[in-house]
Parts: C-alpha cells; sequence; structure tokens
C-alpha cells in the first residue's frame, strides 16, 4: 500500500491532480492503521503521511493539513 501511495503522490507532482494526492493521503493513513507500532519502519510510514499533507497544505491553504503534519513529524521522532 505505501509503494502505491507513492505512485499516486508522483502522478500528482506531474500532473497536479489534487485527486491523486487525496488518494496518497488515503493509503498513508490505512498504512498506518494496519502498521503495529512497534515496526520497525513506522517512522518512515507517518514522515510519508507527514509529507502528503504538507503537498496538500501547499495546494489548498488548508492550515489543519499543516497542523497535522507537524503533529506527525514529532511522533515520528518518537518512533
Amino acid at each position: 500500500m505505501s509503494s502505491l501511495a507513492g505512485c499516486f503522490q508522483r502522478r500528482f507532482e506531474l500532473l497536479g491532480r489534487f485527486k491523486d494526492l487525496m488518494k496518497a493521503i488515503q493509503l498513508a493513513r490505512e498504512v498506518l492503521i494496519h502498521c503495529p507500532h512497534a515496526h520497525t519502519q513506522r517512522w518512515s510510514y507517518i514522515l510519508r503521511l507527514a509529507n502528503l499533507l504538507s503537498s496538500s497544505y501547499e495546494y489548498t491553504g488548508d492550515l489543519a493539513d499543516l497542523e497535522e503534519a507537524i503533529q506527525l513529524g514529532r511522533s515520528a521522532l518518537q518512533c
């Protein structure tokens, strides 16, 4: 799922289709739901979602996306 999220992210970056970014965010959230807290790569999945939300903020200006990205970045430091 994480790789698929990355594909949607790349297509968003190439074509600027916001629905691709939203699909990438949805998939990244699902990855975190199913990823055990003790998983050695969990921090990277958290950062992927944070980066996607940061991109969403840049595209929409929605401050809630940026706030969530910051919160996720902080939580990745605790992994």
